[in-house]
C-alpha cells in the first residue's frame, strides 16, 4: 500500500494496525487532529506501546500545547529504540518549548548521531541557540542548514530573526527575501 494513499483501505472491514495509522496519519495531515488522535489512541488500546503511535501521538500532543504529555509519549517511544532519529529530534522540539534547554540540546546531538545532520535538524539547534543567547552557534547553525538545504524557508526566516536580533537589519531581510522567493516558488 502506498504511505500516501489511504483510498486502499477498506472501510467495511476493521482497521489493522498498519491501515489505523496510516489513516491516522492522513488525517493528521490534514488537519484533523481529534480524527487522527482517535486512530492512535485506537492502536495503543491494542499495542500500548507501538512506538509509531506513540510519535505520531506525541507530535499531536506537542501541536496541541500539550507538551509534557509529548515529552512523556515520545520517551515511551524512544525506550522501543533509543536510537530512533525522528522520535529523538521529537524530543528535542517538546524539550525546546518547555525551556529545558540542555535536555533538549541532549536530544539533538543524538538524533544527528545516529541519524546524521539535516537542514531540519541543524534549523532546530539554531532555534535553540538563538533561544539560549548562543548567537554565533546559533548563526553557524543556520549557515550548515542553508548549505545543506539552500531551498529550506524556516531556515532562511529563522536566521532572518537571529540577524534581527543582532541589529543586522539590511542581512535579516535579505534572509526574509530568500525565504518569500521559495515560498511563492512553491505555490
Amino acid at each position: 500500500m502506498n504511505a500516501d494513499d489511504a483510498r486502499d483501505i477498506d472501510p467495511s472491514k476493521p482497521l489493522s494496525v498498519p491501515d489505523a495509522l496510516l489513516l491516522g496519519t492522513r488525517l493528521h495531515r490534514l488537519g484533523r487532529l481529534d480524527d487522527a488522535q482517535h486512530l492512535y489512541r485506537a492502536v495503543l488500546d491494542i499495542v500500548p506501546e507501538q512506538p509509531d503511535a506513540l510519535q505520531f501521538m506525541g507530535i499531536l500532543e506537542h501541536q496541541r500545547d500539550r507538551h509534557e504529555e509529548a515529552r512523556a509519549l515520545m520517551q515511551r517511544c524512544l525506550a522501543q529504540n533509543p536510537q530512533a532519529p525522528g522520535p529523538l529530534m521529537n524530543l528535542g522540539n517538546v524539550l525546546l518549548e518547555l525551556k529545558r534547554f540542555d535536555e533538549a540540546a541532549g536530544a539533538y546531538e543524538r538524533c544527528a548521531e545516529y541519524g546524521g545532520k539535516s537542514a531540519e535538524l541543524l534549523n532546530n539547534i539554531g532555534i535553540l541557540r538563538r533561544g539560549q543567547g548562543h548567537f554565533e552557534a546559533a548563526r553557524a547553525a543556520y549557515e550548515e542548514a542553508l548549505r545543506l538545504d539552500p531551498n529550506y524557508i524556516d531556515a532562511y526566516n529563522g536566521y532572518g530573526y537571529l540577524l534581527m536580533q543582532l541589529g543586522e537589519h539590511k542581512t535579516a531581510m535579505q534572509q526574509f527575501s530568500h525565504a518569500l522567493v521559495r515560498e511563492i516558488g512553491r505555490a
